[in-house]
């Protein structure tokens, strides 16, 4: 028994000193020695050994899992409950947060088992709903993104045209469906793939079908993928640009229209001041006629109420444009990070798809970046509720109550046992 005739021509290709013989061939003696130190390995001796090089990955997706589950499940509690009636944005938030608890629930789990058993993944079914499941929470989230980026700009530069309710209700469930369509290649495409590791073992691995393999679907279809993440970013960073120029306009136009106003008020305040010297100079004159006092007295009421109602109306409009900023600072986060979350695992798609045999002949330090890098699209599921919980005061607050709200009612729940105990006493 002895290994397997591609894993010898790899040992040859890395293990070739060169420096002697040609009669007496090391790489061959080495070979002969470690076919028979592996020959009584198992399947389950490779696989426990190939996981003990994915520990760190396992861990980096393990703690992903831990963090975004709970917290998208708070973005969904109390995004429907507290905050369903104040921004139609809030339906957005909402929705990303569903894509982002599927993929901790169901996504993240079936990617522990895979690098769990890289060499020992059996279940078919299994490894079909993992692939669709990443490809469908990726594209999904991605359709949202640029859904909250048409919102955004038509809301700041189309102002008359409201987006209603029902609007973006549809907007999502189109999302939902693109991400569904644009998945179902991925059950045709992955499946369990038999790889010889020695010659009497044989492992399976999740990945690309073997009917597949030697065909050009699955390239034509990463470079799709790879399309439409580039014309999404060219559409974000289109529209971003043109609201970050109707914002800064009009707070350009904002600023002349308020130095105009103070200036008005300027003179009103000079007029004034001339028509109280006057007025003074006439009650000097006439020092027994009550007249002049008439027309002080509605002077002296209109004046101070006009500085105050602007004053009113400043605050007022202050806040709203502090509001509206929050809410497209947060979704603009959310989308720098999905892109730079994704961009690694864009690369890594791209090198598999172009260099396979480089990639699959690499090193094991290698090997494990490449597989960290791939799983960095990850991060953007986990930690939307942390950007929430940090730039929106009002989900934090809400956070906050809702955990005293469960402390309280807990504490109901043991108070009650104790004043019937009394009051039966």
């Amino acid at each position: 028994m002895g290994l397997s005739p591609n894993f010898a021509a790899v040992f040859k290709q890395k293990f070739s000193f060169g420096i002697f013989p040609k009669r007496f061939k090391l790489e061959d003696f080495i070979l002969n020695r470690f076919a028979k130190m592996t020959s009584n390995l198992t399947l389950i001796d490779l696989n426990n050994a190939e996981v003990h090089l994915y520990w760190p990955v396992i861990l980096f997706v393990a703690l992903l899992m831990v963090v975004g589950t709970p917290g998208n499940l708070l973005v969904i509690i109390i995004y429907h409950r507290r905050f369903k009636r104040v921004s139609n944005s809030h339906y957005f938030i909402e929705a990303l947060a569903f894509f982002d608890l599927f993929a901790c629930v169901l996504g993240m789990p079936t990617e522990i088992y895979d690098l769990c058993n890289p060499l020992n993944f059996r279940n078919e079914f299994v490894c079909k709903f993992f692939r669709f499941s990443e490809t469908f929470t990726v594209i999904g989230s991605s359709m949202i993104l640029g859904e909250v980026a048409i919102d955004r700009f038509w809301k700041v530069c189309k102002p008359h045209k409201k987006v209603t309710i029902f609007h973006i209700k549809i907007m999502c469930g189109i999302a939902a469906f693109i991400g569904l369509f644009f998945s179902l290649p991925t059950v045709f495409i992955y499946g369990t793939y038999k790889v010889q590791l020695t010659d009497t073992v044989v492992g399976e691995d999740c990945s690309i079908e073997g009917e597949y393999r030697r065909t050009s679907w699955p390239r034509n279809y990463f470079i799709f993928l790879c399309s439409i993440f580039v014309i999404l970013c060219i559409l974000l960073t289109v529209l971003y640009i043109l609201l970050y120029l109707s914002v800064r306009d009009r707070r350009r136009r904002n600023a002349s229209r308020q130095f105009s106003s103070e200036q008005e008020q300027e003179k009103m305040a000079g007029q004034e001041m001339e028509f109280k010297a006057n007025s003074l100079k006439r009650s000097q004159k006439e020092s027994q006629s009550p007249c002049p006092k008439s027309p002080k007295s509605p002077k002296n009421q209109k004046s101070p109420s006009f500085p105050m109602m602007r004053a009113r109306v400043a605050s007022l409009s202050g806040r709203m444009r502090m509001k509206v900023s929050r809410t497209t600072v947060i979704l603009f986060i959310v989308t720098i990070v999905f892109v730079i979350s994704y961009f690694p695992s864009l690369v890594v798609m791209i090198c598999k798809t172009v260099m396979y045999k480089k990639v699959a002949k690499s090193g094991i330090h290698l090997k494990v970046i490449i597989k960290i890098f791939s799983k960095f699209y990850l991060i953007n599921n986990a930690c939307n509720p942390i950007i929430y919980s940090f730039l929106n005061p009002y989900f934090r607050n809400e956070c906050i109550r809702l955990f005293s709200e469960i402390g309280c009612s807990k504490c109901c729940k043991v108070e009650p046992s104790g004043d019937s105990l009394s009051g039966s006493n």
